[in-house]
């Protein structure tokens, strides 16, 4: 009997204990099932990769000082125009063009007006054309003799008037007309004028000519005593290149065509051109003065090269567009965004950049050398716009 209550007081106990561990157990699991008020635990960071290296700083360009733009006071002022016979394209100018070129000529100093090649046949009828026709070839001579142009230097386009054409207009008109195209009046390859007791020599040099050289040497043989020589060059712009190489060349060149040259252009062996453009968009002024009345040689006895004053203008223009230029380059190569490819053609961009703003240095040291400074011959030219003639 006391070995049957023992056993049963056993029983409870190990019972009792089972029941609380369970009890626990059970507790615990509850715990853990009921939601938590408490903020979850952040993420893990991940690992901060290395930041890409900075970009090396964008070299400045080498300072310099641009040349001063002398100030000039010619002893000649001759006015321009050339290429006028699409004066009267609807797409040229507004309002009539004998009036706006009269206007703007009465707004500029008093000076002889010279006519280049292909400004006497006006461009042929055609859609193109602004209200009414252009007026006829005699209108438009009797208009420039009136103004007192003696002269006009015929063109490609002009000539395909013919002969017979032009030698009745002159007949009719009293004009000559510079070509090489024919010669026995009224038609002379070069004509000289005297202007503030200088000679000025005027020729007309045409793609036509065999040997531009040759054609050239000839006329220079005709002018050897003026004291200025222009050269009216009627081409194409490839043919006009190869002007460069003419023996003793011309004092200035007269590029015609469309192109604009708004202060002038020094060009190979201190060639110089100017170009007013077509259509009557712009008179062009050129300003002549020498300062020694015997004509300076070099140690080879070769004459020595009037200066372009105005190439200082030039020079100006091309400093600021470089610049603008290098700011955009910059920028771009600055620009962490700026993936391997594009870095890599705009560097090269850069260093060809870089290289014409040395050159366009030496163009500046050249045009302030004191000898430059003291040339004994200078020229200036610009530009003026014609009335009504801005495009939209």
């Amino acid at each position: 009997m006391k070995n049957s209550t023992a056993m049963h007081k056993k029983t409870i106990f190990f019972t009792s204990i089972f029941l609380a561990i369970g009890l626990t157990l059970l507790c615990s699991c509850s715990r853990r099932a009921e939601p938590s008020n408490a903020p979850p635990e952040p993420a893990p960071v991940p690992a901060m990769a290395n930041p890409p290296a900075p970009l090396p700083a964008v070299e400045p360009l080498e300072a310099w000082d641009s040349p001063a733009v002398p100030e000039f006071s010619p002893d000649i002022r001759i006015y321009l125009i050339h290429d006028a016979y699409t004066a009267w394209a609807r797409r040229s100018c507004a309002g009539a063009v004998i009036d706006n070129l009269k206007k703007t000529l009465a707004s500029l100093e008093t000076a002889p007006l010279w006519v280049g090649p292909d400004s006497l046949a006006p461009r042929p009828l055609d859609a193109d054309l602004r209200e009414g026709p252009p007026p006829a070839p005699d209108e438009w001579v009797k208009y420039l003799r009136e103004r007192g142009v003696a002269w006009m230097a015929l063109g490609k386009a002009d000539v395909e008037l013919g002969r017979e054409f032009l030698t009745k207009l002159a007949r009719d008109t009293g004009m000559k007309f510079l070509t090489d195209a024919w010669e026995g009046e009224p038609f002379l390859p070069c004509i000289t004028e005297t202007h503030a007791g200088q000679t000025v020599a005027a020729c007309v040099l045409s793609e036509s000519a065999r040997n531009s050289a040759d054609a050239w040497k000839r006329m220079r043989e005709r002018i050897s005593s003026a004291d200025w020589k222009v050269l009216f060059a009627s081409g194409s712009p490839a043919w006009q290149k190869r002007l460069e190489n003419l023996p003793d060349a011309p004092d200035v060149i007269v590029s015609c065509g469309m192109q604009v040259l708004p202060h002038g252009q020094t060009g190979a062996g201190g060639q110089i051109r100017v170009a007013a453009g077509g259509e009557l968009q712009h008179v062009g002024e050129l300003g002549l003065r020498r300062l020694a009345r015997k004509e300076a040689k070099d140690q080879d006895g070769v004459s020595e090269r009037p200066r372009l004053l105005t190439e200082a203008e030039n020079i100006r223009e091309e400093r600021a567009r470089m610049e603008n230029d290098f700011q955009n380059l910059a920028r771009i190569l600055g620009d962490p965004q700026t993936d391997s490819t594009r870095r890599e053609r705009y560097a090269r961009r850069m260093a060809a950049l870089r290289d014409e703003w040395v050159r366009l240095r030496e163009r500046a040291r050249v045009f302030s050398l004191p000898e430059k400074i003291a040339a004994s011959r200078q020229i200036s030219f610009r530009v003026h716009a014609v009335g009504s003639c801005a495009r939209p």
